[in-house]
């Protein structure tokens, strides 16, 4: 990657297609003694901030940034960089995870064009890919009012770049785990939350999992007997709704809703605009801290 223009509209080229590698590569869904509930902890609390949603940028108007899911990176090694991915606890799951990524990203490189989203579309990246987070390979992508689950995203994206993947001498069959995985809907959190059913204590489930991904080749021979798990249904926007008021407590700032989906602002907005007109929360606008919102009492709310 040498031209940034171009790398900043590949860079939002590629935005509806990066959580599909996060659902791909979900492989933590414990973090700080909370054993599941996510199947990808990294991607939905940024890892730390070493990896961010992507935002939408125009060439005329961006500086260089660093951190994003997907973003061009020209100083030092001149690449595309595709962070979103979590670890992979297979050597050979690395590598193919690897080769999916830099053979999808080299065939939509062939064909760079001029890309804006429009709000739709980039609200629609940020709910999938909260959605490639909490539940992995499980996942139902909407695209513009479609729904489509992820594993049969990936299998078309895989599919797609068959003659990037020739360039590094493999064909789509090569890559026996990705494939593995599409066809059983599961990636590697599924595994490691198998172990936690057996283990309920934390450390001792930390202490089981490191020994068994000691081997490399276990989660390749986990998957050959892993069951094969359904889709997870389409976030509607009732969901959405919930999934934010749970965030709501008492004098919660707003702005701590942001951290819920990573909408814009005017989505989140209009999210806690709809929960004050349903009596589900009050807000309260403050001189100190700007706006804060109030959980509505049972009471309250059926009012």
């Amino acid at each position: 990657m040498h031209d940034e223009t171009a790398g900043i509209h590949l860079e939002n080229q590629v935005m509806p297609y990066v959580p599909a590698f996060a659902a791909l590569a979900a492989n933590s869904p414990f973090w700080d003694r909370v054993v599941g509930g996510l199947k990808s902890h990294r991607v939905r609390r940024l890892a730390h901030g070493c990896t961010m949603p992507s935002p939408v940028r125009d060439p005329h108007l961006a500086q260089t940034t660093w951190g994003g899911d997907a973003a061009p990176k020209l100083y030092g090694v001149p690449t595309m960089e595709v962070r979103i991915l979590d670890c992979a606890s297979s050597r050979r799951l690395l590598a193919e995870m690897a080769t999916f990524v830099a053979a999808f990203l080299h065939h939509q490189g062939e064909q760079v064009r001029e890309v804006r989203p429009t709000p739709q579309q980039y609200r629609d990246a940020m709910t999938n890919r909260w959605a490639a987070a909490r539940h992995g390979m499980q996942a139902t992508f909407v695209s513009e009012g479609r729904a489509e689950p992820v594993a049969e995203l990936l299998a078309r994206m895989l599919d797609e770049c068959r003659d990037s993947l020739a360039l590094l001498g493999a064909g789509p069959a090569d890559l026996e785990l990705v494939n593995g995985m599409i066809r059983r809907r599961v990636c590697q959190a599924d595994m490691a939350l198998e172990l936690a059913e057996r283990y309920r204590d934390p450390y001792v489930l930390s202490s089981a999992y490191s020994k068994v991904v000691r081997r490399w080749d276990a989660f390749d021979q986990w998957l050959e007997k892993a069951p094969v798990l359904e889709p997870a249904p389409a976030l509607h926007e009732e969901a959405v709704l919930e999934e934010h008021l749970a965030y709501v407590g008492e004098g919660t700032h707003f702005y701590r809703l942001r951290e819920v989906m990573y909408y814009p602002p005017p989505v989140s907005d209009a999210i806690i605009k709809r929960m004050a007109e349903r009596g589900l929360i009050t807000l309260e606008h403050t001189d100190t801290r700007g706006l804060l919102l109030h959980r509505a009492s049972p009471e309250q709310a059926a009012r």
